[in-house]
Parts: structure tokens; sequence; C-alpha cells
């Protein structure tokens, strides 16, 4: 395993260029180092008989003077799965969780505390966080309306996004629209902090 983690420290800078490559092109600058390491932990949970053989496996491509290998191959194909894939771990567990701050190069997200009435302490809930949520839905909601999403978008955002209705119960027409306009949010990047 030590060579393993040899490569990827050698090959790092490299994937980590293309890394950022891959998170300009999709709107999510700033993230690539988060997306580099979310396919190196999932490398690292890979047989390790498998990854010796990747990296055994040399191809004719140079890069710093040295051969890539089969390991470099699937490197890059996860890193670009992972940035253009919806249903991708990255994607899904990352950029899926609502960010509230992008201070001090460090992405904060909202942490979700079920509150069951019992054993509950007063700093769980915060009236104040409560308002922003709800400010944001609102800035959210008026942002789809002046840029000409119709009131069946701004119902599927209240059901999903506020809701919290699953997406797997809309159909597969609402599914897309529910994906439009999520890459919208995304890409105008409005965040709690905002404004």
């Amino acid at each position: 395993m030590s060579s393993i983690r040899e490569y990827i420290v050698y090959r790092y800078p490299n994937w980590l260029d293309y890394a950022t490559h891959m998170s300009k092109v999709h709107h999510f600058a700033g993230w690539e180092e988060d997306l580099l390491n979310d396919v190196i932990v999932d490398l690292l949970q890979k047989p390790e008989e498998k990854l010796n053989r990747m990296l055994q496996a040399h191809t004719r491509k140079m890069v710093n003077g040295t051969p890539t290998t089969e390991l470099d191959k699937f490197v890059l194909k996860m890193l670009k799965l992972n940035a253009c894939s919806n249903v991708a771990p990255f994607r899904k567990n990352t950029l899926g969780q609502k960010i509230i701050s992008r201070t001090g190069n460090k992405a904060t997200t909202c942490h979700h505390i079920e509150l069951n009435g019992y054993d509950t302490i007063d700093d769980e809930f915060s009236t104040e966080h409560g308002n922003k949520i709800e400010q944001m839905h609102r800035r959210n909601i008026h942002r789809l309306r002046v840029n000409g999403f119709n009131e069946k978008a701004v119902e599927m955002y209240k059901r999903h996004f506020i809701k919290s209705e699953p997406e797997t119960t809309f159909s597969e027409s609402d599914r897309e629209a529910l994906a439009n306009i999520r890459q919208f949010l995304i890409v105008t990047k409005k965040t709690l902090l905002d404004d």
C-alpha cells in the first residue's frame, strides 16, 4: 500500500490540475481539492491487489518524465464522472449539501439535528438561523420567478427544497425540471450569507 500512497503523492498536483479544470467547467470552482480528495478516498477503498495491478500497467503517455499508469486513467475518469454526473457521490454528498458559508476557503454546510422533544438542548435550534433559511427560500423563489420559471417550477421548489419531498416521488419530467432549478441555483451561487 505504501507504493500506492507514494504514487498518489507524486501525481496529486497533476490530478489537482485536472480537478481544477473540471470544477471550473462545471461551475463549482473552489471545490477542486474536495473533488480530488473524494476520488482518492474512494480509490483507497478498492482492493489493494487491484490498485497494484493498475499501478504496474503503464501507458504510452508521459507526464513529468514518467509514464502514466492505468491508475492515472482511473483517477481522471473518476474525476470527470464525479464532476459531471448529478448522481455521482461528490455531486450528491458534497455539493448536494446546503452551503451556508464559504469564508476562509472553507465551505460550511447546514447540520440538521433531529429534535424529538425529550433530550434536546437550547442550542440545537436557532431562530435566527431558521429566519435566514426562510429568507433564502423567499429570495430563491423570487429569483426563479424573475428569471422566467413558471409557478409549477416554484411549487416543485417548495415541495422538494422546503418540504423535503424526495425526488423519487416526482415524475421523470418533473425530476428533469427540478434538475434545471437546482442547476440554476448552483450556477447563480446564492447562499444564506450573501447580501
